[in-house]
């Protein structure tokens, strides 16, 4: 089995249900502590927020991780997260996982997940077998951002890149990668997923390190 990072699903079937693996260079995503405002409006615009609120969330979000006690034009600081009656404060510092921007007021879990459209975006090949397997769209933030690297671009989309340019996407030493597993079984309970940030190394005793785990 040679499975390259190109972003594309691969499907295991199992005697008892079904796992659908996408592994893709986590490197080509933006840095949420990096980015900057008109970039980081581009990207909720792109995730499904309107551009007013996309104003909005990206001062709350830039204030969150970002030291200061001035809030921005449109985002919130310590005072008011107190007052909104929130048992938390901005971090004021970097985020050190991803999941922590839905802490910050206003980012729903579609926004940052896209639940509802990830399956038939990925799998309009067959939508049938991947019914109830919940796969975040490629439009959301959770696939747009990363804490890892230096990127603050936004990525290029995959689906109109020629099959060159994918055959190119291959392991790095030293890349840092994320593995999306999604399963269900064919008479069980509803479908599970994880997430997996490694960094793929060459010698030692194992080929990657992992950085994050994460049920999803």
């Amino acid at each position: 089995m040679d499975w390259q990072p190109d972003g594309q699903p691969r499907i295991v079937e199992y005697k008892s249900g079904i796992a659908v693996v996408i592994m893709e260079p986590e490197d080509q995503k933006i840095n949420v502590n990096m980015t900057q405002e008109i970039q980081l409006r581009q990207l909720l615009q792109t995730a499904g927020a309107s551009e007013p609120d996309s104003e909005q969330l990206a001062d709350r979000i830039l204030d969150f991780n970002h030291p200061g006690d001035t809030p921005r034009l449109h985002g919130m600081k310590k005072d008011a997260y107190v007052r909104a009656g929130l048992n938390y404060i901005p971090f004021d510092g970097p985020l050190t996982s991803l999941d922590q921007l839905l802490l910050v007021p206003g980012v729903s879990q579609q926004l940052f997940y896209g639940y509802d459209q990830g399956s038939g975006d990925r799998m309009s090949e067959s939508p049938e077998i991947f019914k109830n397997i919940l796969i975040p769209a490629k439009n959301s933030l959770f696939s747009l951002l990363t804490i890892y690297g230096n990127n603050v671009n936004l990525p290029q989309n995959v689906d109109e890149q020629p099959e060159s340019v994918l055959k190119m996407m291959t392991w790095r030493p030293g890349g840092v990668y994320r593995i999306l597993s999604f399963g269900k079984s064919q008479n069980g309970p509803p479908g599970v997923g994880m997430c997996l940030i490694v960094r793929f190394m060459t010698g030692g005793n194992k080929p990657y390190q992992i950085l994050s785990r994460k049920i999803m």
